[in-house]
């Protein structure tokens, strides 16, 4: 679990990030995540109820747990085993915290976020009112949902049933829609599960990584549709455009004048607008194999050991695949079960190589298999093998032989779905867009969303965090430096450490958190 202190005009919230409400992806616009904890929560957003009023988790001993129990009776919404739920007043937390061990602000049920600032559902800005009076015209209206906490899987049954079209979740209590008359009609009868509906205004779909007036000029944006629906008309109102399909959504890509950004936004097909293709490009570029070496392995040279050998795990039961700048003929790949396959699988490549010399030094890091310098065999352990020394692999070439990084957009129908039909169920990518600035993109959506297909869940997906870190050894390390794809909830985003004794330290270059959303 990662996460982040956010502020509060009054408080300050500790948010823990999970796997996305039961199986439906979160949107762009959630900025908020669910929390554990309080799944259990019975609070309605809808409920008009203090704000001033937080909520805590107190570990406690014995002796403070009755005390607080007979003294703030209450505050107190649910007893755990060492700890205590309460919600109160400032000053009654502040306390609750002097008798406890320790004391950890917790997010509020209520509380949605929009745009990455915190609003009540009750409150404004957001207009509440019944799902039905939101439509307009014949045709689907989006519209955001508020449910009445905890979350059950009749909720889900009856959205469905509702005929309304579910966008995604917006944690810890609203999901995102569209519903023509009768889907909202059907909605607003769900009054057990559903609190109210407020529109999901043009506003709430621009990035705030997008420039708006007063700046001006022109800015390249990325416009994400709802799912089946086509962008062919937005992108024949602006010239230059193109149409990428990612999944169900298709991305068109704009260079327009910062004053019509907001016109975009307005558009019934467009779900968000996010900041334009940024730079790309594979990463770890000071690479080299971090060997653990707290063990020794029997049958091998002790300088060159991983511990993992020991333990009997070498990688011969998974295959790795790697989406790269390539590979070329090396010894570390001339077994006869190493190199299952080679494919291009960007638009730019034409060459089956690497130029870039980036491919090989990451396959070889993973998974590289010289033969034994004494054994005279492959999937031995000495010094120039890779980590998982006996797993083949797949090599997906995304860069031209000119040195053109040209990465697809549909990450999970290009890359990750290609690598499953082949049996491949680790999936590697030493590269991404660089820097996010916190922020969940249309783009970590989409590795989410193929991670919760049922058919891939078995599947480990693997982004590096990016070298965008800080400039020398010697500078200040940079917040929110992570790559777009190192946002996604469901993969293994990974930094670059030093070596040695030093091994849990960060390198200087490696990306840092935190995300904006958890």
């Amino acid at each position: 679990m990662s996460s982040e202190t956010i502020s509060h005009p009054s408080r300050h919230t500790r948010r823990a990030g999970i796997r996305s409400l039961a199986d439906t992806a979160r949107t762009p616009l959630s900025a908020a995540c669910l929390t554990a904890l309080m799944a259990t929560a019975s609070c309605s957003p809808v409920i008009a109820q203090d704000a001033d009023f937080d909520r805590a988790l107190a570990f406690v001993t014995d002796s403070a747990r009755s005390v607080i129990l007979s003294t703030y009776p209450d505050a107190v919404i649910h007893a755990l085993d060492d700890a205590l739920v309460v919600e109160a007043d400032d000053a009654t937390l502040a306390q609750i915290a002097i008798l406890a061990l320790r004391y950890e602000p917790l997010p509020d049920p209520r509380e949605l976020a929009l745009m990455h600032e915190a609003v009540y559902p009750q409150a404004a800005p957001l207009q509440w009112s019944s799902c039905v009076a939101l439509v307009n015209g014949s045709g689907p209206t989006a519209m955001i949902v508020a449910f009445k906490p905890p979350v059950a899987p009749a909720l889900l049954t009856a959205l469905a049933g509702t005929g309304a079209q579910v966008i995604g979740a917006l944690p810890p209590s609203a999901f995102l829609v569209r519903a023509d008359s009768t889907a909202a009609g059907k909605l607003d009868a769900l009054s057990d599960l559903v609190g109210a509906c407020t529109p999901y205004l043009p506003a709430h779909r621009i990035s705030d990584r997008v420039p708006k007036p007063p700046s001006v000029g022109t800015v390249d944006i990325d416009v994400l549709t709802y799912p089946g629906v086509s962008g062919a008309a937005l992108a024949a109102s602006y010239s230059p455009s193109t149409v990428s399909t990612v999944l169900d959504r298709e991305v068109v890509r704009l260079r327009i004048p910062v004053s019509q950004v907001a016109g975009v936004a307005a558009r019934s097909e467009v779900e968000w607008i996010d900041l334009g293709e940024h730079e790309r490009a594979p990463f770890n570029s000071q690479m080299r194999v971090v060997m653990q070496t707290e063990k020794i392995h029997a049958q091998g040279n002790p300088a060159f050991f991983n511990p993992i050998y020991s333990l009997g795990v070498w990688g011969e039961s998974q295959i790795v695949t790697v989406a790269d700048t390539g590979v070329e003929p090396h010894p570390a790949f001339a077994g006869p079960v190493k190199l299952l396959a080679n494919t291009a699988a960007g638009a730019c490549v034409t060459v089956l190589d690497d130029a870039a010399v980036h491919g090989i030094s990451v396959l070889g890091v993973l998974a590289g298999d010289r033969i034994g310098p004494t054994t005279g065999q492959f999937g031995t352990a000495n010094g120039m093998d890779g980590l998982a020394v006996r797993s083949p692999t797949i090599m997906q070439d995304i860069e031209s032989h000119t040195g053109t990084f040209c990465p697809p957009d549909d990450y999970p129908t290009a890359l990750f779905q290609p690598a499953l039909d082949q049996g491949s169920q680790i999936h590697n990518n030493s590269w991404g867009h660089w820097a996010g600035q916190g922020r969940y993109s249309w783009r970590s959506q989409a590795i989410d969303r193929h991670l919760a297909l049922r058919s891939a869940r078995e599947q480990v997906v693997v982004f590096s965090v990016g070298n965008a870190g800080a400039v020398s050894g010697s500078g200040p390390a940079l917040a929110y430096t992570l790559s777009d794809e190192a946002h996604a909830k469901n993969s293994v985003s990974v930094g670059g450490s030093l070596n040695g004794p030093a091994r849990d330290w960060m390198y200087h270059f490696s990306s840092r958190g935190p995300a904006a959303d958890c």
